[in-house]
């Protein structure tokens, strides 16, 4: 118990001195000795991690208060400062966490965390973005090509969107294509008529973003090609 100790944490020399029975004030020996007094090791548990959306950063927050198993009774010690990382910023399940914090209270310094607390994980969710269609600005005539490019927003600097996108004209496909640099181009054979378009995004397995649709885009092309 610390209330009794006299002996701060490390190396120490001490000298121990003998009295007799008879008399308690008189020195009859002394020796000098060395020792080294270690922190006791504690154990944490009792926390947990809270899940969240993909940010593209490795930081996890925990929750306590957590318990702490190894203190000696009537010693006053506790956790603070409660912090998290996993080893990737990637979206996913069940992803370990590795948990730092202090010990607070006036007999912390006899103490330290032995390690990690067992079983606490994170889930990181695939974060929404948002899908949008560029369309032709100027007036297109039935037959000629065109360039339709579909974007993705929403992402996370330095992690850009993995999977396909395809594109529907009047609720059929039109084609997909391999995401890059968060967009993707279409070519497209224009022709007479009302048009609604609409790109859908597909992530790939097990990707940092959800799944998501653009607005529907309405195009009306009314004049032929001028040879």
């Amino acid at each position: 118990n610390t209330t009794e100790k006299k002996v701060p944490v490390g190396e120490q020399s001490l000298t121990i001195r003998y009295y007799t029975a008879e008399d308690s004030e008189t020195e009859a020996a002394s020796a000098a000795v060395s020792l080294t007094l270690s922190p006791k090791q504690l154990t944490a548990a009792g926390l947990t991690a809270v899940d969240k959306f993909f940010d593209g950063t490795t930081a996890i927050e925990v929750n306590g208060p957590g318990t702490l198993s190894g203190i000696e009774s009537g010693d006053d010690v506790a956790l603070a400062d409660l912090a998290g990382t996993v080893e990737t910023a990637n979206a996913g399940t069940d992803k370990p966490v590795t948990v730092t914090g202090a010990l607070t209270g006036k007999d912390a310094g006899y103490y330290t965390l032995s390690r990690q607390p067992a079983g606490v994980t994170v889930n990181i969710t695939p974060a929404p973005v948002t899908v949008s269609l560029e369309l032709p600005q100027t007036a297109v005539s039935a037959g000629e090509t065109v360039t339709i490019t579909a974007g993705i927003s929403g992402t996370v600097s330095g992690f850009d969107a993995a999977g396909t996108m395809e594109l529907f004209v009047n609720g059929a496909s039109a084609g997909s294509q391999t995401v890059s640099g968060n967009q993707a181009q279409f070519s497209w054979l224009a022709a007479k008529g009302e048009y609604t378009f609409q790109a859908k995004f597909t992530p790939a397995e097990n990707g940092n973003y959800s799944a998501a649709d653009s607005a529907e885009e309405h195009y009306s092309i009314t004049k032929e090609l001028q040879e």
